[in-house]
């Protein structure tokens, strides 16, 4: 037979068992929590990164429109929003780039790989590079002036989605381009 003291020692063990148990369990909690935090913000920096690319390529593309402006070889602000021909390249100097960004909603996947740091750019497959899946979605639109479209402003939105820990998470720039070249 138990006598009072040890089986009170007994209950004491098993409370202070679960109470390390508990104090376990709310610090992996806490990790798990962290790590998810961490892994957010990283690919938020990535997605953010990616938008930027984008927006650098458009208006590198808008800049080497001014650069070749000339209204007698039809090189014009009008063309370069309105009738993509190829013959303008993005930034990094990729041919027929240029009418995926005139379209509504030109989108492609972006990974990045992780081991060199590299931006690749890729057709959507369900069999991706090494490396997190990005979204990206350009679209442009002509700013009103007193309610009708001038022309002379195009709001460019760049916005980059990809899934974490199964949530569809989102990030977007926006910039304002305007024609402002002066004619001689």
């Amino acid at each position: 037979m138990l006598s009072k003291s040890k089986s009170f020692g007994l209950i004491e063990t098993l409370i202070a068992c679960g109470i390390l148990m508990m104090a376990a369990g709310a610090t992996t909690a806490l990790g798990i929590i962290s790590v998810h935090g961490t892994v957010l913000a990283k690919h938020k920096t990535e997605a953010y990164m990616i938008a930027q690319d984008a927006m650098e390529r458009i208006k590198g593309a808008r800049d080497q429109v001014w650069e070749k402006w000339n209204e007698a070889d039809g090189i014009t602000w009008q063309k370069f929003w309105d009738n993509a021909t190829g013959d303008f390249e993005i930034t990094r100097g990729v041919p027929d780039e240029f009418p995926e960004i005139q379209s509504a909603l030109a989108s492609q996947c972006v990974f990045i790989n992780h081991d060199t740091g590299a931006l690749t750019e890729a057709a959507c497959t369900t069999n991706p590079p090494p490396g997190l899946k990005f979204q990206r979605f350009i679209t442009k639109d002509a700013v009103d002036s007193s309610g009708i479209p001038s022309g002379n402003i195009y709001k460019v939105t760049v916005r980059v989605e990809w899934s974490d820990y199964g949530q569809t998470q989102s990030v977007s720039l926006v910039s304002y381009l305007t024609n402002w070249k002066p004619r001689y």
